[in-house]
């Protein structure tokens, strides 16, 4: 039998007579049925194949064959996986016995993990999957974690009337509680910590704002309440209210000289002290309501007391200061009181100014000359705000008037009235 001659430097998958050059194995086999094809075994599709060549995917146990019709090429899957290999995908089953998962503990967690991976972590006992909108591990038994920051503001108080010569106090802020990071709560306080949640149903009000010398009302976000303004001091009611900021002094004659009352630490600042006098009327001064960042100030014989000043969130993505104390109202002559972030000013021998809805900032007080019944400024109304990750979803009840915005990365829903439930899914 004559010396088969082979190609020096064959390529895989070439041809010499009856044998076909295998590149993995280096070694010319024989082709008997003069096939230019071969098998090839890899976790990758072969390169460079040629008509029926075969593949056995060691990823998945499938095999193919590479086909060419002439027009257009392409591997197909052969059959069933080589034995040894399932493919547990989109089958049913009749097994009474187990799926394995990965095991291990929080430390031996996938360093990059993806959306919905799973295992079994054998330091809680608990199967867990992985979640990007939360960026962690869950439980199966528990809902991922939701974290919002929140701005809750009480509804802003009304400032207070007067039926005889004097002077009304203007109304306290509503309470400012925040949790944005990097921006701070009212009366003084921090940021308070993002509320962490899950899926389920919470619990909105917006509380509304005091008409004429009275307080407004609490505002709430699930387990997070803040207070009303405290009303002003006013004729009938000469001593002011409390609240999440407190109201303004009601002045007249020195026996109805009245300071200023309490805010509520993290939320809001005192009221300022209202002036009177039985010498002089015409100094008759009402004191300031507080406001979320600092105190209302002192009436004066030159003027009612300013309200006290608001706090700025960026929240929705500029920045807007709310909380702002009502200004005291002044009799005769003078300065009325001003106001700032949603307060009202005071009145002039008038009633006093209203404060600005959604803000939660007091009414302003009134001045009276002798002319009948001035009133204060109505408060105005709180508002809830909340941030949270853009891929939940926040479904409000009948009853709350809402709007959401999308803020980078996050939505952004602002609750403008009303009282209910709002749903995160």
């Amino acid at each position: 039998m004559a010396a088969l001659n082979f190609p020096l430097s064959p390529n895989d998958g070439d041809v010499y007579g009856n044998y076909v050059y295998d590149a993995t194995e280096g070694v010319w086999n024989a082709n008997p049925q003069q096939l230019a094809s071969r098998f090839v075994t890899s976790a990758t599709q072969p390169t460079s194949p040629s008509n029926g060549d075969g593949w056995l995917d060691t990823n998945t146990g499938k095999t193919y064959i590479y086909y060419n019709d002439g027009s257009s090429a392409q591997w197909i899957e052969s059959g069933n996986p080589v034995i040894g290999f399932v493919d547990p995908y989109d089958q049913t089953t009749t097994s009474t016995g187990y799926l394995a998962l990965p095991k291990g503990t929080g430390a031996q967690r996938p360093v990059a993990p993806e959306n919905g991976d799973i295992r079994f972590n054998t330091e809680l006992n608990q199967p867990e999957w992985y979640s990007d909108a939360t960026d962690s591990w869950v439980l199966f038994k528990d809902a991922p974690t939701i974290d919002v920051e929140y701005l809750v503001i009480g509804g802003g108080a009304g400032g207070g009337s007067v039926s005889v010569l004097g002077a009304g106090g203007g109304g306290g802020a509503g309470g400012y509680r925040s949790s944005v990071i990097g921006e701070s709560s009212g009366g003084g306080g921090s940021a308070e910590s993002v509320l962490s949640i899950q899926s389920g149903i919470y619990t909105v009000t917006v509380g509304a704002g005091g008409s004429a010398g009275t307080s407004g009302s609490n505002s709430v976000f699930d387990t997070i309440t803040s207070l009303g303004g405290g009303s002003g001091g006013s004729t009938s009611t000469k001593t002011p209210g409390s609240g999440g900021s407190g109201g303004g002094g009601f002045g007249r004659a020195v026996a109805e000289t009245t300071t200023g009352a309490t805010g509520t630490t993290g939320q809001g600042f005192d009221g300022g002290d209202a002036l009177g006098s039985d010498v002089d009327p015409v100094a008759h001064s009402g004191g300031g309501g507080g406001g979320a960042s600092s105190v209302g100030l002192d009436g004066s014989g030159a003027s009612g007391g300013n309200g006290g000043g608001g706090v700025s969130s960026s929240i929705t993505g500029s920045s807007v200061a709310r909380a702002g104390g009502g200004g005291g109202g002044k009799r005769v002559s003078g300065t009325v009181g001003s106001a700032t972030a949603g307060g009202g000013a005071g009145g002039l021998n008038t009633g006093g100014v209203n404060g600005t809805v959604n803000t939660g900032g007091g009414g302003g007080g009134a001045g009276e000359n002798d002319n009948g019944t001035e009133l204060g400024g109505a408060g105005g109304s709180g508002v809830v705000i909340i941030k949270y990750p853009s891929i939940f979803t926040a479904t409000p009840s009948v009853g709350l008037t809402s709007i959401t915005n999308t803020v980078g990365d996050y939505k952004v829903t602002t609750f403008t009235e009303g009282t209910g439930t709002v749903t995160f899914s």
